[in-house]
């Protein structure tokens, strides 16, 4: 299942803008309103995070259909908040690594 393999690779700061999108609104934000989630990320672990930037870090989020650009902005889609309602539903952490 989709959702599985996503789940496993997510960040938990990745989990965090998809939260923070879901309740953004439908103009979303630009990607600036979203770096501090990467930047607290790099923070915490910047072994981690060695040689990422913000762009490459959405970009995950972008190739899985969690969230699209419309225009300048980041916009969470329909299949990103089914994700988070499948995490909560299979029961799943929300706070993970990353």
């Amino acid at each position: 299942m989709m959702f599985e393999r996503v789940y496993s690779l997510i960040w938990g700061s990745q989990i965090g803008v998809l939260q923070f999108l879901n309740s953004a609104g439908p103009a979303g934000v630009s990607a600036e309103f979203l770096r501090p989630w990467f930047d607290q990320a790099v923070a915490r672990e910047p072994d981690a995070y060695a040689g990422d930037t913000l762009e490459r870090w959405l970009s995950f989020l972008e190739s899985n259909a969690l969230i699209s650009r419309q225009g300048s902005n980041w916009v969470i889609t329909l299949e990103g908040r089914e994700f988070l309602k499948y995490i909560i539903q299979q029961g799943y952490v929300l706070h993970k690594r990353g």
